[in-house]
């Protein structure tokens, strides 16, 4: 199912997560939802003025200048609420002979999960499940983008991002390649974050001197994640490492970051990024050294 899902429904789960989070939520409910899909696909709110009531500020997350209370956790679950609402958005797409699901199959998906509050928050802004529903069978397939071809787990709210895909810095890519150097010479198969923060050691001078201060060298960060994640012999190398879907959620991350400032990514970002996946190893390495979420954005500000 997710894989059919349009750019913006992704990005809408994001969004979503990061209200979640910010709420103290233990979930993803779908009042999160319906703020993740307004923030993504702001449109909706000139094709439905009633929804305008529950549209996020034009900067939907917390200000660079303070930290995000909690931090977004990938593990942060989808309530049973939010996956009927995303079950019943494709069973729509499907009634409807749509080959995508988009953020107004959402709102279908809503609407049918009747007593969920982003239901009541729908009714409220005037937004009825047959008329909208018939207001699609007539309306011509709006351009939502190309579902995306790379999968997202049912159970938590995944965003994922190929470096391809980003509007980065020349500094930002040196240091992305030098993650892929440094997965090949620990043997590695796949790119994960501890070797973009190799990279990161590399190419980006605040952390390096940081990690001077530390009285630690490049090697010694090296030596500790070859002890805490050693190769396996028995896997084969492949040709072209992949990125593994932690680091593509940091490139996820990295992006929205940048993406509030109107900046291209850089390596500034990737540190934030990395930081926002608390649970990798680069997170705790990083924390090992006393770099926090809050410091890596004051400095950005």
């Amino acid at each position: 199912m997710f894989e059919r899902l349009t750019s913006p429904a992704r990005h809408s789960l994001l969004w979503a997560l990061h209200q979640a989070a910010e709420r103290d939520s233990p979930a993803i409910e779908t009042e999160h939802l319906l703020v993740g899909v307004l923030a993504a696909d702001p449109s909706l709110i000139q094709r439905y003025p009633g929804l305008v009531e529950f549209a996020p500020p034009a900067r939907p997350l917390p200000d660079l200048t303070s930290p995000l209370e909690p931090t977004p956790r990938r593990d942060l679950p989808l309530s049973h609420e939010c996956k009927r609402v995303l079950a019943y958005a494709a069973e729509e797409s499907e009634r409807l002979g749509h080959d995508h699901i988009g953020a107004e199959h959402i709102l279908l998906g809503m609407l049918r999960e009747d007593t969920s509050r982003a239901a009541g928050m729908l009714h409220q802004a005037g937004l009825e499940f047959d008329p909208l529903r018939q207001q699609m069978i007539q309306s011509p397939l709006r351009g939502e983008g190309k579902p995306q071809s790379a999968g997202m787990g049912v159970l938590h709210a995944e965003i994922s991002v190929e470096p391809s895909q980003l509007d980065s810095t020349e500094q930002a890519r040196r240091t992305i390649f030098s993650a892929r150097h440094e997965a090949s010479r620990l043997k590695a198969t796949t790119i994960d974050t501890e070797h973009l923060l190799l990279g990161l050691l590399r190419e980006y001078r605040p952390l390096t001197n940081r990690l001077l201060a530390a009285r630690k060298s490049l090697e010694d960060v090296r030596a500790d994640i070859r002890r805490r994640k050693p190769p396996d012999p028995a896997r084969p190398i492949p040709a072209h490492i992949p990125f593994s879907g932690e680091c593509q959620r940091v490139l996820a991350f990295s992006a929205h970051e940048a993406g509030r400032l109107k900046q291209q990514v850089g390596n500034q970002h990737l540190l934030i990024g990395l930081l926002l996946e608390e649970n990798c190893l680069a997170a705790e390495l990083l924390r090992g050294l006393g770099i926090t979420l809050e410091e890596a954005r004051n400095d950005l500000a």
